[in-house]
């Protein structure tokens, strides 16, 4: 069975999101909405749309989202007590109507391969509802490897909104909890696919929406994000850089540095030690210098 997660919070296009959840052709879900200390009142939305849709509605009086929205996503999912599988739906976004039916229907596809996590296609909407990007093409089973090396090195679109995954598999690795849990999708879909494969179904399509309000349409350069991508590259780099290929790692060693360059974060990874692994032993020495310039930038930041 499946439970469809709203972590609820803004009104503005939610009856949008629950008018496509109600449009499902197939039923077989449950609804779990969480309400993270709104000011905005969704209940009328919920009687008046979910007519024919199950769902269970809770109202929480501590606002999570503000502090890390990874953690009122989790605190929904643990709503969901009996479903196998969870798909968390942004309560701005919008399902295709045949989204629960393709799911099912490529069930023993999912079974057979073994597989813990489905990715729907995506398309871009704004504040309109208009589309403004093409959706997503990919193969039909895809690496969770080279997903995120194409969507860190190509900024290949990802959201979590329009992903199905075993909650088992969740459970064993849930979400990192990373400023305004930026990357903590991307980090999802390599994660939550237990490092394989996972199964791309173009033929349903969820609709992203990305609005001056949302945290996708902020400045990426804010110290936030900046300390988020900070913290997800040290992630790949010190747990999967045996699995990634050279050059992607070398990438995030390189957003590593700059971010410590800009902010003055800590150096919590050793880069002569990475290199001289990958026997790259020039740039291992080279490493030395890098590592002594960054500690003379940081110095300054702790001065200020």
């Amino acid at each position: 069975m499946l439970a469809i997660i709203v972590p609820y919070y803004k009104k503005k296009f939610f009856s949008e999101t629950l008018k496509s959840i109600e449009a499902q052709t197939d039923k077989r879900f449950n609804v779990y909405i969480g309400n993270d200390a709104s000011p905005e009142d969704p209940e009328d939305l919920i009687h008046q749309i979910l007519k024919n849709t199950h769902y269970k509605y809770f109202i929480y009086k501590e606002n999570l989202g503000g502090k890390n929205l990874a953690l009122q996503w989790e605190r929904v999912v643990d709503e969901a007590k009996d479903e196998e599988w969870i798909m968390i739906l942004g309560d701005d976004d919008i399902l295709e109507n045949n989204v629960v039916e393709m799911f099912y229907k490529n069930l023993g596809k999912i079974q057979e391969n073994k597989i813990s996590l489905v990715k729907f296609s995506q398309y871009i909407i704004d504040e309109n509802g208009s589309q403004t990007r093409n959706p997503t093409h990919m193969e039909n089973i895809v690496s969770s490897k080279d997903f995120l090396v194409k969507k860190i090195s190509s900024q290949f679109p990802n959201s979590l909104s329009e992903n199905i995954f075993s909650k088992e598999i969740y459970q064993k690795y849930r979400f990192k909890k990373f400023p305004l849990a930026w990357h903590s999708d991307d980090l999802a879909i390599l994660e939550f696919s237990d490092l394989k494969d996972f199964l791309f179904i173009h033929d349903a399509k969820v609709g992203v929406r990305i609005s001056s309000e949302s945290i996708s349409g902020m400045d990426n350069s804010t110290r936030d994000k900046q300390l988020a991508t900070y913290l997800f590259c040290e992630h790949i780099i010190k747990n999967y850089y045996t699995i990634f290929p050279e050059n992607f790692i070398e990438l995030l060693l390189k957003k590593y540095r700059e971010i410590i360059w800009r902010n003055g974060f800590d150096i919590n990874i050793n880069f002569t030690k990475i290199y001289i692994n990958q026997r790259n032993f020039f740039r291992a020495l080279y490493a030395i210098k890098i590592k002594h310039d960054l500690q003379k930038r940081i110095k300054k930041f702790k001065k200020i």
